[in-house]
């Protein structure tokens, strides 16, 4: 299977709450880590089935950090193209409570074009590729043409979410969203791309969003996920734990359900396994992943 994603060196700031506007606070510590979503999901699709990872990294000390991590897990890196831009970089708050907050600075996998991506697709030939949006959303539209002509299934976990809600024409975002198989979104996620009022139960939100997408995953931590399609929707429980850093969680949860789906195994069967996989993320610490 492949990727088709971003790739960040990530500074994770430890603090103990997020600082108001105008104020400062003392964080904990800082620490780096090989991170972004293409990468993230790279690496826990690899521990299922052979991954390749498109995308750009800066022909920088970070590039050569974040090629040799991939490889140590034995992801394919022939299309992870090292360009003149910076590398990406993500600045990840972990607040007390285990959430987070991040701010990503894109740098080169901004360079990443509709041609490197149709090209690198054309040599590995994937049965299961998955698209996210720190790269380019024109990468995106151009893997989802991609998929369609060589039948192969096209995964679309949108986020962030701006590069789709603000896609111009309307129709392109329709178009990806009918592609999507399935679309990966949380519950906040998906209210946004409905448009729907406030109180719309997560159900409601699920039901909904069938009929946008082949099919769909909709997240909301805890609570589970739902899964399925305008034919049938089955809730997935999450597993009960004590979540200490929920970073990289949901990347772990797309790319655990892309790896599994391409080993053959069925949409609701991969989300219960994706589900374990982010749980055991959020159970324990960055630093001991």
């Amino acid at each position: 299977m492949a990727v088709v994603g971003s790739a960040n060196l990530d500074y994770v700031v430890h603090v103990r709450r997020p600082p108001a506007p105008g104020e400062t606070v003392l964080g904990k510590r800082l620490s780096t880590y090989p991170g972004g979503k293409g990468l993230n999901q790279a690496v826990a699709a690899a521990a299922i089935v052979r991954t390749a990872l498109v995308g750009a990294v800066g022909n920088d000390p970070a590039g050569d950090q974040l090629r040799r991590a991939l490889n140590q897990v034995h992801v394919d890196t022939r299309f992870l193209h090292s360009v003149r831009e910076a590398s990406g970089v993500a600045i990840v708050h972990v607040f007390d409570g285990a959430e987070n907050s991040i701010t990503v600075i894109p740098g080169a996998n901004e360079s990443l074009t509709a041609d490197d991506t149709t090209a690198a697709l054309a040599v590995l030939r994937p049965r299961i590729v998955i698209s996210q949006l720190e790269v380019p959303l024109e990468s995106a539209i151009a893997t989802a043409h991609w998929a369609k002509q060589n039948n192969a299934r096209w995964i679309l976990n949108p986020s962030p979410l701006d590069r789709l809600i603000n896609a111009s024409p309307t129709q392109t975002i329709r178009s990806l969203l009918r592609s999507a198989d399935p679309l990966i979104v949380n519950a906040a996620e998906a209210s946004a791309l409905l448009r729907t009022p406030t109180g719309a139960t997560f159900r409601e939100l699920a039901d909904e969003l069938t009929s946008h997408a082949l099919s769909v995953v909709v997240t909301n931590g805890a609570q589970g996920s739902y899964v399925g399609d305008i034919s049938e929707l089955i809730l997935v429980p999450a597993d009960p734990v004590q979540v200490v850093d929920t970073t990289g969680a949901g990347d772990a949860f797309a790319g655990t359900l892309a790896g599994h789906l391409s080993a053959g195994k069925d949409l609701a069967t991969a989300a219960r396994l994706a589900s374990r996989s982010a749980a055991r993320i959020v159970a324990t610490p960055r630093s001991d992943r």
